[in-house]
């Protein structure tokens, strides 16, 4: 998971590697888009350990979503939006 974040931010961050041909740039979208549809996948099965483990009690949050949000410093929607 460290390798994969590390990853992410990376790309998150050269702005130099932006593709500036609209083609190149639309097939950098699909793909990103796809690794966001797997990531949240993968999410999504944490979530239900988590939830059935009732976990956001640990933290002292009403929800998993309360603590997600929390946790990962969005917004309250965004992050039952991921939920759902």
């Amino acid at each position: 998971m460290a390798d994969l974040l590390r990853r992410a931010e990376e790309i998150a961050a050269d702005l130099q590697r932006i593709p500036q041909d609209t083609e190149a740039a639309m097939a950098e979208i699909v793909a990103l888009a796809r690794a966001i549809d797997l990531a949240e996948a993968a999410l999504a099965a944490r979530v239900r350990v988590a939830e059935a483990g009732k976990g956001h009690h640990l933290f002292g949050r009403r929800s998993i979503g309360a603590w997600l949000a929390r946790a990962t410093g969005s917004r309250a929607a965004r992050a039952n939006e991921r939920l759902t």
